[in-house]
């Protein structure tokens, strides 16, 4: 009874443990107010090559416009161009994969990154965090292209941990020089993992430069008031600019996460709700094995009170006794748990199945059980008087 009840409670732990770090996932920045703007598409079919670099050129000459009407909005506290990256949920873009050849002259093997070109405020329009440097709005790094940020998986891939007296010290990146296939860079700043598309996907090398021209797949817009109440606004900047027969699309980027989390949400949420509805009987059961046996032994408190046993002692050497059966089922029930976590492992959102949480948990939970479910029956049997205890027996 005990092995089940530990085995049940540890998987709704592992469920419930899945569900809050579905609920409370880092994608590395604020989405509460960043909305984004993806500009009407600029190729049509059947044009020749001359026409469709026009209709380019056209297209990044409206999107430049279209930021620059946009830092002019009392809406808007920060927008940037992006090409690809965190802001296109969903989109995993293999086109922007370079491969690194030196970093402050040493050779690079096997380091791949994906590159985002992005305008100058890109790191607070989206508001992700500066681990250490500086982002792009520095006055000395405005405007310039020999610059770049990196994640912080690049830069722990450039610059490896060395142990010195039992701790990891890594050098800093910024400042180090940075050369792939067609460009060169300084870094100037590290910027936490930004997690691109689905959650599921491992981090990846990330490289953000500052982008040539104001094209990119899309811009970024961080409003100053909530979203609801600048996008009327918004809506109504970008028709002038882009026409109103252009298709003006703006995506919550808040919704749009919720939105890749709910499956992940969904699964946990479940599990645990089939998992929570087998709890209850299985402590239940629990309590009434853990009463029971305490009963049992009534006569025993009886003889050992009649020969001048301590009270306390007694009521003491019950519930040891009870918490020692107990954590005998925790050993067995949560290497049972274990077992199944593996088989769950699937449906387990950054939860590993040996949880560290959900073994504490359980143990302390069911420690507390077995001794509180053992004092009361415990305390009852040392109060009577033996005589009436032995009748009982």
């Amino acid at each position: 009874q005990m092995t089940l009840t530990c085995l049940l409670l540890y998987v709704c732990g592992l469920a419930i443990h899945s569900f809050v770090r579905a609920t409370t996932f880092d994608y590395g920045f604020d989405a509460r107010h960043v909305l984004v703007f993806t500009p009407p598409s600029w190729a049509r079919p059947g044009r020749t090559t001359e026409e469709l670099l026009a209709d380019f050129a056209e297209r990044n000459r409206t999107v430049a416009a279209s930021v620059e009407v946009l830092r002019e909005m009392p809406e808007v506290s920060a927008v940037a161009t992006f090409s690809s990256g965190p802001l296109g949920v969903g989109i995993h873009d293999t086109s922007g994969m370079l491969v690194l050849s030196h970093f402050n002259a040493r050779s690079l093997s096997g380091v791949t990154v994906r590159r985002h070109d992005v305008g100058a405020d890109f790191v607070r329009a989206i508001g992700a965090t500066l681990r250490e440097g500086s982002d792009f709005e520095e006055p000395a790094y405005r405007g310039r292209q020999d610059v770049a940020i990196v994640n912080e998986t690049l830069a722990r891939q450039l610059s490896p941990a060395v142990a010195v007296d039992g701790q990891e010290l890594r050098s800093s990146v910024v400042g180090g020089e940075i050369q792939g296939r067609y460009f060169r860079a300084r870094i100037i700043g590290v910027v936490k993992d930004l997690v691109e598309s689905t959650p599921s996907r491992p981090r990846e090398p990330q490289i953000y430069l500052m982008a040539r021209q104001a094209g990119g797949y899309g811009i970024a817009i961080r409003t100053a008031s909530s979203v609801e109440t600048a996008l009327p606004a918004l809506r109504g900047a970008m028709q002038r600019v882009w026409g109103q027969q252009s298709l003006i699309q703006f995506t919550l980027m808040r919704d749009e996460l919720r939105r890749v989390l709910v499956p992940y949400r969904g699964q946990a949420l479940l599990l645990g709700l089939i998992v929570a509805f087998c709890v209850p009987i299985a402590v239940l059961g629990l309590v009434g094995a853990l009463t029971h046996s305490v009963r049992l032994q009534t006569r025993e408190i009886a003889i050992r009170i009649a020969i001048g046993a301590d009270p306390n002692a007694v009521r003491r050497a019950i519930v040891q006794r009870a918490v020692l059966i107990v954590s005998a089922g925790i050993v067995l029930g949560t290497s049972t748990g274990v077992a199944v976590g593996r088989v769950l492992a699937h449906e387990l959102f950054e939860v590993h199945p040996v949880d560290v949480v959900s073994v504490a948990v359980v143990t302390v939970g069911l420690i507390a059980i077995a001794g509180s479910f053992a004092l009361l029956p415990a305390r009852q049997g040392t109060r009577i008087g033996p005589a009436r205890a032995l009748r009982q027996a």
